[in-house]
Order: structure tokens, then sequence, then C-alpha cells
């Protein structure tokens, strides 16, 4: 994620070079997103940055990228609560799920200030080898 100001996206160089870019980050398995300081401001999309950032240094788990990508993986969207009450007798809890949403593990719309009702689900990133179809 790009966090540039508005008058940068009407340079014509900077905005070649977008494609090249995203191109390239695709192949590795990654999503390419600009956002303009006008787009931080609007809605809660700056305020769940800051959040999800202090759970940056929250320690994970193999285990634990396991359990989510069982659990998460043949769902519809969960809400949060939903799924802190049925991950927490497996050790997964709620700075667990925002560290793997920061991560881009899981995705939720973060244009809408996050929240228990906030609905979570897997990103199609997020694969193991002998999962299905992506091995």
């Amino acid at each position: 994620m790009e966090i540039k100001p508005s008058s940068w996206l009407e340079d014509e160089k900077n905005v070649r070079r977008f494609p090249v870019i995203a191109s390239t980050l695709k192949s590795l398995g990654w999503e390419f997103v600009i956002i303009t300081d006008e787009m931080m401001n609007r809605g809660s999309l700056l305020n769940n940055v800051k959040l999800l950032y202090r759970y940056a240094k929250i320690p994970l788990t193999l285990q634990n990228l396991i359990i989510c990508h069982q659990y998460f993986h043949s769902k519809l969207p969960i809400p949060l609560s939903t799924a802190i009450n049925n991950l927490q007798p497996q050790g997964i809890d709620k700075p667990i799920l925002l560290k793997l949403i920061f991560l881009g593990f899981l995705k939720t719309d973060l244009m809408t200030q996050v929240n228990n009702n906030s609905p979570l689900y897997l990103s199609s990133q997020a694969y193991f080898a002998g999962s299905g179809e992506n091995d």
C-alpha cells in the first residue's frame, strides 16, 4: 500500500509506473494499492490503518495461520465477533485476527470502521500447499 498526495497521481510519469509495479507485485502474490492523502482523511481508513498497525508486532505461529486458514477457507464473510467466539478455544483472539488483517491474510472493508461486526474473509492470496487448486 502506498500513500501519496493527490497531486502525485496527476504526474503522467508516476501514472505510467503503476501497471509495472502492480504487475511485478502481483507475480509475487501481492496486491498494489495507492491511497491518496484525501482518501485517508475520508471515512475510517486512516483510523483503521492506525488500529491495525498497533497489532503489527503481535507474535504469530504457523499453527495460528493453519487454524485461521481452515476456519475461513470455505466460509462466507464472518463477523469479527463470531470468529473470536469460535476461535478463542483454539488460542486465536482478537489481536491475532487484527494482525492477520494487517498482514493481508484476512480481508475486511477498511473504508468502514473495523469493529465486532466487520465481516472477515480469507484473502485470495492466503493458501497453503495441499489446500486445493493453488498447489
